[in-house]
């Protein structure tokens, strides 16, 4: 059976599940990526301050989206997965009926999708057209990103269109070391009970993992003063979720039984 990783972003499944998809990898079994927010930029995007910045943080050109898909199919080569590309526009470019960037600065990207979103449409059509004979990973909504919310309820009306399917929630590496209490925060708004699976990480996978977040280059600047100080936040994390050996840790609903994926 495929694993199929919801991504929101292009490398949102590089840094929170990078060493589970490299163990599935090498063991032979199928492993696709589908990153969601991976439109280009709609060319009448109004051009506020929150966009520039990013833009030329990012430093991938006018529309940092091409650039970014690119990142991702190098990561994605990398881990050994497969890429799908989705065409959801990332939330910092989305306008409201007012034609107003619905998300002008972090308060807002991080609080509540707007009620005039036009990915609010789209949750049910996505959910639907996803493939019922998956084993499902989706982020758990951990740091309160709104297209991490959005995926998160896209995965949600999946597994209630496919009882009993197999569905795990990964926690968002680097939300979670930002905010301690991002993970029960996330948890308590899942509307589900949750178990938490520690996934080991073999040394070699934690380097590959590594290599496959560096391929995001324009992202590290966000985040990390360059790509050796990512490796070194990324390998202290590992370890601590693995209390010492390096792990990934998902959170699995209660009624699935571990065996399942």
């Amino acid at each position: 059976m495929k694993h199929l990783f919801l991504s929101p972003h292009p490398d949102d499944a590089a840094l929170s599940c990078g060493g589970w998809i490299v163990h599935l990898t090498q063991a032979g079994e199928p492993v696709e990526i589908f990153t969601l927010m991976a439109a280009d930029m709609p060319p009448d995007t109004p051009q506020g301050a929150f966009v520039v910045e990013h833009v030329e943080r990012w430093n991938l050109g006018p529309d940092p989206s091409p650039g970014r898909r690119v990142e991702d199919a190098r990561s994605a080569e990398v881990l050994g997965a497969s890429l799908r590309c989705g065409d959801l526009v990332d939330a910092i470019y989305r306008v409201g009926a007012d034609g107003r960037l619905l998300y002008p600065d972090l308060p807002a990207l991080f609080g509540e999708i707007a009620p005039d979103d036009a990915v609010r449409s789209r949750i049910e059509a996505v959910a639907r057209d996803l493939e019922p004979d998956v084993i499902l990973y989706a982020p758990l909504g951990a740091g309160h990103h709104v297209d991490h919310q959005a995926v998160r309820d896209i995965a949600l009306l999946w597994r209630n269109l496919h009882p009993g399917a197999p569905i795990l929630f990964y926690e968002e590496y680097p939300y979670t070391v930002r905010d301690h209490t991002a993970i029960e925060a996330a948890r308590g708004l899942l509307g589900l009970d949750t178990a938490a699976e520690i996934c080991p990480m073999r040394a070699d996978a934690l380097e590959t993992k590594i290599r496959s977040i560096a391929c995001h280059a324009s992202q590290i600047p966000t985040f990390w003063a360059g790509v050796d100080a990512m490796a070194d936040d990324v390998r202290q994390y590992a370890g601590a979720v693995g209390d010492g050996a390096p792990a990934e840790r998902f959170w699995r609903p209660l009624a699935q039984t571990s065996g399942d994926y």
